[in-house]
């Protein structure tokens, strides 16, 4: 897996947890909101493998290694074997996903590699239009994987949780906290304010 960037001594991805956060080049999706796009689709940003960060990055502080994007179920070749790196090395491991690569996701959990889920549930309507997946997809597609994600997890009985970015330009926010309630009463729904708010506010500073 190749990383574009990382997070060290992080108190916030994975919560009661300091953790190394790697920050994964490329994604399947390129969402209406996303504020890491043009970061992660650039090879230019490419600054090493995911072993080779665990290596030079991770502290004694550090009792995890969390898996960001981008969106690291792409590398499906790689990531068991990152995962199972990270692993080696005494850490909890958390991965944040988009839910679109459930096969991924089966083959972590039948080697019981993974501690923690995050699943960005991005909306329930028009899905083609706010996530512009590299392959034609319907919004029914998208539940579907994404439903085979988080049930598969569930089965698994990792810990997961589902998030949710409150982008300006989503209309189904409501849509999407009924969908999540009524789908899976017993996961922790996560609503999140659009990361470029704070992006703008720190230019506003500077």
């Amino acid at each position: 897996m190749r990383i574009v960037s990382c997070i060290q001594n992080s108190f916030q991805e994975y919560e009661d947890h300091i953790s190394l956060v790697l920050f994964c080049f490329g994604c399947n999706l390129r969402c209406c909101g996303c504020y890491n796009y043009p970061v992660i689709s650039n090879p230019d940003n490419i600054q090493g493998t995911a072993k080779e960060f665990i290596d030079e990055k991770l502290t004694p502080l550090d009792d995890a290694v969390v898996f960001l994007g981008g969106e690291p179920t792409v590398w499906s070749n790689d990531l068991p074997g990152d995962v199972s790196y990270a692993k080696s090395k005494k850490r909890l491991v958390k991965i944040y996903t988009n839910g679109t690569n459930p096969s991924t996701v089966k083959e972590l959990n039948k080697l019981h590699l993974v501690d923690s889920y995050s699943v960005d549930l991005k909306t329930v309507t028009n899905s083609p239009k706010y996530l512009r997946p590299s392959k034609p997809m319907s919004t029914d597609e998208y539940l579907m994987l994404v439903d085979e994600t988080i049930r598969n997890i569930v089965e698994a009985r990792v810990p997961v949780e589902i998030r949710t970015t409150s982008w300006k330009e989503l209309e189904d926010l409501d849509k999407t906290k009924k969908y999540v309630s009524e789908h899976y009463p017993d996961v922790k729904h996560i609503m999140q304010k659009d990361f470029r708010d704070n992006m703008s506010k720190l230019g506003e500073e500077d």
